[in-house]
């Protein structure tokens, strides 16, 4: 055989294996997708509640299609054209990477994975499908895919999806949010969001993105950047004291601390352990810990089990948490004396460098007594859309995640 007859069957070889890929992607899709359509049907029709309970535990078997899809799409192919619906379906399900993918190839996978977007699959007609489970990263790095499908792609829903899921990584504490000082500070930030929301719901209302659509997220957004950021003021917090009264926050006489915390988080138990050393240190601040989804019958032998005696205040309902829409605990919210947030987030090291800064503020003037008084009327609670999937994010070549900032001492 010549060179020119092995060169042709070589390539012909090749493209039977991408031929091959491409069918058995086809196949194991539309296997999935035709069970869990008829699961949907079937669930909708049920007839009663006992039925619908049976079929919550015989939904599709998704971990069987993972399997499928990693056998007939290898990671060398997750570039090629063809295969962004398989790199829609990994995305959208990063759990199932986890289970399916042997822990030894999982960083190349997940590195594959957003190569692949980067380089080929931002300018597909589908990219929107990828957006939500994009925007629920943390990397600037995943923050540029968006930003090429928002600047690139072809597809107006795709374009709308794009600029939401930046709106929406611009809003948190990451690499992502540095990127917010490009535009100038937080104000100039801020606008920018409500830019990209503004353009999402223009582009693309009814479109899904995540299990919400994009209209229910946009608005949503539209409350965080109104309500739970720095330089706005929060809702007005009513919760319950341990001797039962209801008690509204913020304080209109001092800063005010507000600490929401989970008695099932060391973190959160450390915080709680040193706030009555902290109220002492600090008396100008009034300070709210706030424990949510606790009866508050039970809070005496939940603080007594947890080794605690720090005063703390309980929503029974879990109607701050839903108010706040904490991504984690704990959380902290500073608030000023105008009622608008100096910080929101986790209670770490940037957190105590705001409350010196109000102490500074302080020193000089008299203590005035501790005062929970209402400010205002809480603010209407637009619906809460469900969260999208989470990406499993890929290490950045050169430039390394941020370290943790440390944690605080409270002292």
């Amino acid at each position: 055989m010549n060179w020119s007859s092995f060169l042709f069957c070589a390539l012909a070889v090749s493209s039977m294996q991408v031929f091959g890929s491409e069918e058995g992607m086809k196949k194991a899709l539309a296997k999935w997708n035709g069970q869990v359509s008829d699961w949907k049907v079937a669930y909708e029709h049920a007839s009663s509640d006992a039925e619908k309970e049976k079929l919550l535990k015989v939904q599709p078997d998704a971990l069987a299609t993972g399997k499928e899809l990693w056998k007939e799409v290898p990671m060398s192919e997750f570039k090629e054209s063809w295969a962004f619906p398989v790199i829609a379906w990994w995305m959208n399900n990063p759990d199932l990477l986890v289970a399916v993918v042997p822990e030894a190839q999982r960083q190349a996978a997940a590195e594959a994975l957003l190569s692949s977007m980067e380089k080929v699959h931002f300018l597909s007609p589908a990219a929107a499908d990828v957006c939500a489970a994009l925007s629920a990263g943390s990397s600037a790095r995943v923050y540029r895919v968006l930003e090429s499908i928002y600047l690139s792609n072809s597809s107006s829903r795709a374009k709308g999806c794009a600029a939401l899921g930046m709106a929406i990584m611009l809003g948190k504490s990451s690499d992502a949010e540095q990127r917010e000082y490009v535009f100038g500070g937080p104000e100039l930030a801020r606008s920018q969001r409500l830019l990209y929301v503004k353009e999402a719901l223009l582009r693309c209302p009814d479109a899904p993105f995540g299990n919400a659509v994009v209209e229910d997220v946009a608005v949503d957004e539209v409350y965080r950047l109104s309500h739970l950021v720095e330089g706005r003021v929060p809702p007005a917090l009513e919760v319950k004291s341990a001797d039962g009264a209801t008690v509204k926050f913020p304080s209109t006489a001092k800063p005010t601390l507000v600490l929401f915390w989970s008695p099932d988080e060391e973190t959160s138990l450390s915080i709680m352990a040193m706030m009555d050393e902290f109220r002492s240190k600090h008396p100008g601040i009034a300070v709210c810990p706030v424990v949510s989804g606790v009866k508050l019958a039970d809070l005496p032998v939940l603080l007594e089990k947890r080794g605690l005696r720090a005063e703390t205040y309980v929503d029974e309902e879990g109607k701050a948490v839903a108010d706040y829409r904490l991504p984690s605990l704990p959380y902290a919210y500073l608030i000023g004396v105008d009622g608008k947030t100096l910080y929101c987030g986790y209670p770490d090291m940037a957190l105590q460098a705001k409350i010196r800064e109000c102490v500074k503020e302080m020193e000089g003037g008299d203590a005035a007594a501790p005062v929970a008084a209402p400010v205002r009327e809480a603010v209407p609670k637009p619906p809460v859309p469900a969260a999208p999937a989470v990406p499993a994010d890929a290490k950045e070549g050169a430039a390394p995640a941020p370290p943790l900032r440390p944690m605080p001492s409270f002292q």
